[in-house]
């Protein structure tokens, strides 16, 4: 049994050619190397395609490995960029905008549905006209609302979803939640009334946390912001107060001071929801300004 010369490859007897590089052997008399190289070929040759490859993957595996990846982050290469979440957060703003003032329109719709009511109630004259024009102000009110209420979700579960990524990728310590559970947990029955309000506690935290060190646990301890309280405690009453409204309308048989008292109750949910997307636009500009801050470098 010999070896290539070229590549040192074993080589058998019967075999004319290398199997791996293709070198011819040499001619029965001329010298083979009988020994398995341990060493590049001191004849001048290149070293072999195959250890320049694998040479090759091994640098650039501990150029990878060597990179410090903090705890609860995914694996990324220290020079990725800590994301930009302004552009998201002024679609949520403007989302939010948009679902405060169809509010309004609904508070004018059902304001204007209470007073005809009344009339009616206390026997007076309502034209045809002023009942259609009510009535066509509140399903304009209420498909204008689904409409919004989808644009605002959609937006701010995704600038959500954006800033939860950039407090994985400070690596901080004693985060319990992905970036996709940060959104999911809003579609979770039951747990949606309470951990939706955990998730933005600790995304307010950790954003305002001017440390950088992994595993560091010092945006635990830090408060959360009475914005965040309010805006929950806004947004839950105005589910409650909404679901009055909805309970009492499905009744069979309404008199008009039921009615009045239905509408009174969604014009309150209106008013709440109109309070917490001012709250929220504060909480998102706030969260946004200091990641940006963080970006920067400040």
């Amino acid at each position: 049994m010999a070896y290539c010369t070229n590549c040192g490859n074993q080589v058998a007897d019967t075999d004319r050619f290398c199997s791996a590089c293709g070198t011819a052997r040499r001619e029965r008399g001329e010298q083979e190397v009988a020994v398995a190289p341990v060493a590049a070929p001191s004849v001048g040759l290149p070293p072999p395609a195959w250890t320049t490859a694998a040479a090759s993957r091994s640098t650039t595996y501990a150029d990878w490995a060597d990179t410090p990846i903090r705890a609860g982050a995914s694996p990324r290469h220290a020079s990725d960029p800590f994301e930009r979440v302004t552009t998201r957060s002024s679609w949520t703003v403007a989302a939010l905008v948009a679902a405060m003032a169809v509010a309004g329109v609904g508070i004018v719709a059902y304001a204007n549905e209470m007073t005809l009511v009344v009339a009616l109630d206390e026997g007076r004259r309502v034209s045809f006209e002023e009942l259609e024009t009510s009535d066509n102000l509140v399903a304009m009110a209420s498909l204008l609302g689904v409409g919004a209420a989808l644009f605002g979700a959609v937006t701010f579960l995704m600038w959500l979803h954006l800033a939860w990524v950039n407090v994985e990728r400070r690596g901080f310590g004693g985060v319990r939640w992905s970036a996709s559970w940060a959104v999911g947990w809003w579609f979770i029955p039951i747990m949606n009334l309470f951990r939706p309000y955990q998730v933005m506690s600790t995304l307010w935290r950790a954003s305002q946390d001017p440390t950088d060190n992994p595993g560091s646990t010092q945006w635990a301890v830090s408060g959360t912001s009475a914005l965040v309280g309010w805006w929950w405690a806004l947004y839950l009453g105005s589910s409650v107060v909404g679901g009055m409204f909805s309970s009492v309308r499905a009744e069979e048989t309404i008199d008009f001071q039921t009615w009045l008292g239905a509408d009174l109750f969604l014009i309150v949910a209106f008013a709440m929801q109109i309070a917490a997307g001012v709250l929220a636009i504060q909480i998102v500009r706030r969260i946004t300004a200091m990641q940006e801050h963080l970006r920067v470098g400040g």
